[in-house]
């Protein structure tokens, strides 16, 4: 005879915890005895799973159920039928020779669980008189039999790795899993709203029968893709900065994917700094359909040409100005070239590292015209173990007494490798 003791939690059942152990005289004026009602749990999350899939899962009622006193005799593993009995054996750590350890059983539970095989465990105590027996009764996972594909636009031999799930067990949080999976492969392909359903039916021999429905939608290939307001840079230069994928990708004859655009946008933002264009602007692109074609358009706007209108050096170099300026190869007068400034400084880090001063910090800094499209560069040296200049009375010239109100602010955005904070 099976002889528990039963104290009820709906909460706790859920997520397939058993309470922590109490006294026994509080259980017994809690609860009394209930007689063949067992200790189980259910798979956590299972309870999520929504639409067909959860209807395969097995009925399971929430409660608790406290085994009475005795010494445990011996561990029973019932309902098995594919999985290896020394699997979940591995799994049991509750002790043999000593009282029932509920914290012992939960840990069991869970364990047996995280195998991912079985979608309900429930433990008895079944209590003989002198021998105390815990029976782990098991309910397998049933197998997927069959997997069959719904689509307009495809067969089962387009996503064959679905077949690949027959013989395997049911685990719907897998099969969520990988109905996303294919839902991305074919907005990669196109099908920007695609969307992957799972269906799931026990069938009479207790085996499962998966459908993946999909409605792919319509395909956005694109008929024109065109850039608009640029006049400076032409929409071959543009194009060069695009990701295409071998004409695959965002180009005439090819699919629409907007989440590549990102970096196609700051590559063609960095085409435009290098022609003196630190203003310009890439508005969100526009799509139209028409008879059954896409049209992309990529506005942009580009603005002033701006010209280099001085270029100097500050703080603490130990060369003669010209010096630098001869490695960094910016002159006044010139269109203003984010490479070239970079390459330039470059070039001057590697002459002072050869000079064994690779301690100097070395930054640029920009005063930005917008009314007359230029820009002022400098570079600053700043030799962290070169002594601090003596105190002076003597007034700054203009140009270096506030050097803060000189720095324009929105450069340090547009331009991150030139516009950094002047020290």
């Amino acid at each position: 005879m099976s002889v528990v003791i039963h104290l009820r939690s709906e909460d706790a059942a859920v997520s397939g915890l058993v309470p922590r152990r109490w006294p026994l005289a509080c259980l017994l004026a809690l609860c009394g005895a209930c007689a063949g009602v067992p200790l189980r749990a259910q798979q956590p999350g299972s309870g999520e799973c929504t639409g067909e899939l959860s209807a395969v899962a097995a009925d399971v009622t929430p409660g608790w159920r406290i085994p009475p006193v005795g010494l445990v005799s011996r561990i029973e593993v019932r309902g098995l039928h594919t999985v290896p009995e020394a699997l979940v054996r591995e799994a049991i750590h509750a002790p043999v020779g000593e009282l029932v350890d509920l914290v012992a059983v939960r840990a069991d539970i869970r364990r047996i669980l995280a195998l991912a095989v079985f979608e309900d465990v429930r433990v008895y105590a079944d209590d003989g008189g002198e021998d105390l027996v815990l029976r782990y009764q098991l309910v397998e996972r049933p197998l997927i039999e069959r997997v069959r594909l719904l689509s307009e636009v495809a067969d089962e031999s387009d996503l064959p790795r679905l077949r690949e799930l027959e013989g395997e067990v049911f685990v719907p949080q897998r099969l969520r899993r990988l109905s996303d999976r294919v839902s991305t492969d074919y907005r990669r392909e196109g099908y920007g709203d695609a969307s992957v359903e799972v269906h799931a039916a026990r069938m009479e021999d207790g085996a499962v029968d998966v459908c993946f429905a999909i409605d792919a939608g319509r395909r956005w290939l694109i008929d024109r893709f065109a850039f608009v307001g640029n006049e400076r840079l032409d929409d071959h230069a543009l194009a060069e900065r695009m990701a295409t994928f071998d004409g695959r990708v965002n180009v005439s004859g090819g699919v629409y994917r907007q989440d590549f655009l990102s970096d196609d946008y700051l590559r063609i933002r960095a085409a435009y700094y290098d022609a003196g264009m630190i203003d310009v602007k890439l508005e969100q692109p526009r799509t139209s359909w028409s008879e059954g074609k896409l049209s992309v358009e990529i506005p942009i706007e580009e603005g002033l040409v701006y010209h280099f209108s001085a270029v100097g050096v500050r703080g603490s170099a130990t060369d003669p100005e010209q010096v630098y300026l001869d490695l960094l190869r910016v002159h006044p007068g010139e269109v203003f070239s984010r490479t070239a400034v970079t390459q330039g400084l470059e070039r001057i880090r590697v002459h002072e590292r050869e000079q064994g001063r690779a301690q100097v910090l070395i930054t640029p800094g920009v005063d930005m015209d917008r009314e007359a499209g230029t820009v002022a560069l400098w570079i600053e040296f700043l030799d962290p173990a070169a002594p601090a200049p003596e105190p002076t009375t003597e007034p700054a010239s203009a140009e270096l007494q506030d050097p803060v109100e000189l720095q324009d602010p929105e450069v340090t955005l547009e331009l991150p490798t030139l516009g950094q904070e002047h020290p």
